[in-house]
This record gives C-alpha cells, structure tokens and sequence, in this order.
C-alpha cells in the first residue's frame, strides 16, 4: 500500500535535489560573478575618465564581456522559472540603459581628449546611479534565488520526514505480515505433523498387542 507513495517521494526528492544543485546554485553563483564584473566595469570606466589610460578601458571591456556571458548563463539556468526570468530581462534592460546613457558618454569623451567633460559627466553621478539600478534589480534576483533555495531545502526536509515515516510503517506492516505468516505455516504444518505422530503411536500400540 505504501510503495506508490514512497515512490512518488523519491522522485519529488530527486526532482528537488536536481533543482537545487542543477539550477538554482549555479544561478546564484552566476549573480555573483555578474556583481562582481558590474563592479570592475564601474571602477574602470571611473577610472579611465581621470586617467585616460586604456588599461582601464580594457578592464571594462573585459567586465562587459564577463557580464554578457553571466546573463546568458543565467538565461539558460532560469528558462523554466517566468518570475525569475522577468527579473534577469529587467537586469539586462538597466544594464544596456547604463551602458547608453552612462559608461558610453563617459567612454567617447575621454577617448576623444574630452577629459574635463568626462570627469564633469563622473561627478554628476548619472553613470553611478544607473549602475545602481542594474545592482538593484541583481540584489533583487538574488534574494529571489535564495528564497527558492530555502524553500526547495525545506521541501526536501519536509518530504524526507515523510519518506521515513511511510518507511517506517511499511517496515512495521512487513514484520507483521511475517510473524502472521510464521504462526500460520506453524499451524499448517505443525498441526498435521502432530496428527500424524498421533496415528503413528496408535498404529504401533496397535501391532504390540
């Protein structure tokens, strides 16, 4: 009777399980990687407008380029999940407004010996605040992965207390079906064994006399 339901657990826990470790942990370590690389685009392209050195500009080329590949990572972790999915669109729409409106202004004044107009456009603040938005939408993806994760550990939690338990009635009903199984066979057969020794007394009585 139990062996559906504790079946059916199995495969919830696996299911959980796969989620866990196939989706929703590597996505949080892919938002990490993507603060990490919205970070170094935000303290390079700072740091290009003071100095124009393109060492800076190449580390924000490369912080781009790692931030492209973490929200296509993330796309293809998050593709069955349309809330989570919503939020990482979102991320990527304030990382291309960043980029337009923020980073590209400052990049095209320092490149073309605009400095004074360059670290003008660093002190209004208007790249710095666009990169906050684009770490407010990853804090907020964040905290939705995390939530998951939690939930996904307690369902897990939740799922294996009730694969004990319904274990542990199956093991109880085996060993009752076993002993009502012994007491059965010793009645089966212990009743006409001892019938039989019965009639074989009787009979040997029979041929002494």
């Amino acid at each position: 009777i139990a062996r559906l339901p504790a079946l059916e657990d199995c495969a919830t826990l696996e299911r959980t399980a796969s989620t866990v470790s196939n989706q929703l942990k590597p996505a949080s370590s892919a938002v990490s990687a993507l603060d990490t690389a919205l970070a170094e685009m935000e303290s390079a392209v700072t740091s290009y407008a003071l100095t124009a050195d393109v060492a800076d500009l190449s580390l924000y080329v490369e912080g781009n380029t790692q931030a492209r590949a973490e929200l296509a990572h993330l796309h293809t972790l998050l593709v069955g999940d349309p809330e989570l999915n919503r939020l990482l669109d979102e991320t990527r729409k304030a990382l291309r407004t960043w980029r337009r409106h923020g980073t590209r202004a400052i990049i095209d004044a320092t490149r073309s010996g605009r400095r004074e107009e360059a670290r003008e456009l660093v002190r209004s603040g208007t790249s710095r605040n666009l990169y906050n938005d684009v770490r407010t939408y990853t804090h907020t993806l964040d905290e939705q992965i995390t939530t998951r994760m939690e939930r996904a550990v307690a369902e897990q939690e939740h799922e294996f207390q009730r694969l004990s338990r319904i274990l542990n009635i199956t093991t109880m009903l085996l060993v009752a079906m076993l002993a009502v199984f012994a007491l059965l066979l010793l009645r089966g057969v212990l009743g006409p064994l001892r019938d039989l020794q019965t009639q074989l007394v009787d009979v040997a009585q029979e041929g002494h006399h």
